[in-house]
């Protein structure tokens, strides 16, 4: 039984498979940082043998998203090249559950390798946590703050000038005055 995809991963393996066509290349795998599901599962990765080419969710990955790319592509990459050619030439003792074995955030293989078309999977629960963890990490929120520290210390200057400064008190003062009956 072939898995319910969400349109954006077809989308996203037709345009990838477009441009590989257009640049020539052999196979094609594109990294992302879009959270993708299937059936409400966190996608790790996506390949189509048909297109040759794969989709990487990077923030499905979690915290070591480089050490479990660097771990996955390889083994994608054979996959299609293995697949894709007539002969249908095995890697030595590879299999597509194999990959599941080597990066830790792939809990299960979907999909039939027989058609071409395999989705690896992270767990329901671990994988959702593993996907926010990497969403998080894509969002930089470090960054954020040194950015966000800049405008609070102009903030707390302003403020501390507003309130050394006589003119502030004059008006509040007046303002006081208007407000007593």
């Amino acid at each position: 039984m072939a898995p319910r995809r969400v349109g954006g991963v077809e989308a996203l393996l037709d345009d990838l498979a477009r441009r590989r066509a257009d640049a020539r290349w052999d196979v094609a795998i594109c990294l992302t940082d879009l959270p993708l599901y299937i059936e409400r599962v966190p996608l790790v990765a996506q390949t189509s043998t048909r297109r040759r080419v794969a989709i990487v969710s990077l923030p499905a990955l979690g915290l070591r998203q480089l050490r479990a790319v660097r771990a996955a592509v390889p083994g994608l990459v054979g996959r299609l090249l293995t697949d894709a050619s007539e002969e249908r030439v095995l890697l030595a003792g590879w299999a597509p559950a194999e990959l599941a074995g080597q990066v830790a955030a792939i809990h299960r293989v979907v999909g039939e390798a027989d058609a071409g078309e395999l989705g690896y999977v992270a767990s329901r629960l671990i994988g959702r946590v593993r996907l926010v963890i990497g969403m998080v990490r894509a969002n930089r929120p470090g960054r954020a703050l040194l950015s966000l520290s800049k405008l609070l210390v102009g903030a707390f200057g302003t403020a501390a000038f507003a309130l050394t400064t006589d003119t502030v008190w004059q008006m509040a003062m007046r303002l006081a005055d208007f407000a007593s009956p």
